[in-house]
């Protein structure tokens, strides 16, 4: 890109960022556009700052998967969207000890993350994951309808797998904690799902 180019861009940025002739900026916006509308994100919880080595207490370890309830809980009906399944992937997450869960859409794009991974880490692990389950049906004399695959990388382990809802839509839901995600962990979230 040639500097005369970056000229012709930096006059088209600040004409654009100037109000029209005679109109006021919007009150609490910039540059006389409005703030946007807050409903129409979709908000996720930041992981708790990691506590300092001169700390008193002590972190609260997770509790083992036998403590955890294996019913996860019931997702509505007819909805789609983090809110509908940010309940059970917290579920997941606390039953399979996991420091994160997240949901990819059937275009593998993510729709929900809970836990310790930001969305773009979820979305980047996910995408990589889709990948190798694509790989490992491949490999399956029996279609692999329930593969899952767990990947190692240093002291995680990212597992997913895939689960069918309702009108045959295909999620994948990956976990991302210190251990490979029990079977029956996997089993109550896909059975969960599948009634969403």
């Amino acid at each position: 890109m040639s500097s005369s180019d970056l000229e012709l861009a930096r006059a088209l940025s600040r004409l654009l960022a100037e109000p029209p002739a005679g109109e006021r900026p919007a009150a609490g916006s910039a540059f006389g556009v409005p703030p946007p509308d807050p409903s129409r994100f979709v908000r996720f919880r930041q992981a708790a700052a990691p506590r300092g080595a001169s700390s008193a207490e002590p972190p609260v370890p997770a509790p083992p998967p036998a403590a955890a309830s294996l019913e996860p809980p019931a997702v509505a009906p007819g909805g789609f969207g983090a809110g509908v399944f940010t309940p059970v992937l917290e579920w997941a997450r606390r039953a399979a000890s996991a420091d994160a869960a997240f949901l990819l859409g059937p275009d593998g794009l993510l729709v929900a993350a809970v836990g310790s991974l930001a969305p773009d880490e979820a979305e980047a692990c996910g995408a990589r994951l889709v990948v190798a389950l694509d790989q490992a049906r491949a490999m399956s004399a029996d279609g692999g309808e329930r593969t899952a695959v767990s990947v190692e990388s240093g002291e995680k382990v990212l597992t997913a797998f895939r689960v069918v809802a309702p009108e045959g839509i295909r999620l994948t839901v990956g976990l991302a904690g210190a251990a490979h995600v029990p079977r029956a962990v996997r089993e109550a979230l896909e059975t969960a799902l599948a009634g969403s």
